[in-house]
């Protein structure tokens, strides 16, 4: 073969390699064989945590909140369980809860059934507020369903931190904010600023809520 069909070709190989690079990876959530396939769990939340600004840049948007949902449900659950199982721990060993075994185990099943329940609901209460004040601020370029895949995804990404006994519940809301700012700005492709905004508003307004709600009754108490 001749010298420039050499470097044709190396260079051909070179450019293909930058536009392979270049092309973002599918998050492997998207491609897992089931529902029960924990490895792509792990890595779809290492992503996530790690990495989620190219997550949720790869992000398959137009694919449904299906299995956003399935990722939180299931695994989130999981992590808030495992959260919980450490406080009771805690409990019962500085005498705060009762050790007897038949009512810890009772109690522990309560939160087991009743966990994926609350999660849903948060999910998409959270959602449903943040998407509100990403329309009040002109943010939101992408559907409701947009928002409600980046809170799951993050939520149920985050909930994996519950391995680290006590301090990893403490670590998961923090952690599952930064994440939402993030893949909120990927999402809707907009600015940072207007996604923490749109997350920090619903905060600030359920504190200033519940501090009214309580400055009432107080006032109706005397």
């Amino acid at each position: 073969m001749p010298l420039a069909g050499l470097k044709e070709t190396a260079v051909d190989s070179v450019v293909q390699d930058k536009l392979a690079r270049a092309q973002p990876q599918r998050v492997p959530w998207e491609i897992r064989s089931s529902w029960l396939d924990l490895a792509a769990f792990l890595r779809t939340s290492a992503s996530i945590l790690f990495h989620p600004s190219a997550t949720f840049t790869a992000l398959k948007y137009n694919s449904g909140i299906r299995g956003s949902l399935i990722f939180a449900l299931v695994y989130g659950s999981l992590g808030q369980l495992l959260g919980r199982y450490w406080f009771i721990l805690l409990g019962i060993h500085y005498g705060i809860l009762e050790g007897d075994a038949l009512a810890s185990t009772l109690r522990f099943a309560g939160v087991i059934l009743t966990a994926p329940i609350f999660f849903l609901i948060f999910i998409f209460f959270t959602a449903g507020l943040v998407h509100f004040f990403l329309l009040l601020l002109f943010a939101a370029k992408r559907p409701f369903s947009a928002t409600v895949q980046v809170v799951a995804y993050g939520s149920g990404a985050a909930s994996l931190l519950n391995v680290i006994p006590v301090l990893g519940s403490f670590l998961a809301p923090i952690w599952a904010l930064v994440i939402w700012c993030i893949g909120l700005a990927k999402a809707h492709q907009t600015s940072k600023v207007r996604t923490y905004l749109a997350i920090l508003s619903p905060i600030v307004f359920i504190s200033l809520l519940v501090v009214a709600i309580i400055l009432v009754i107080a006032a109706l108490g005397f």
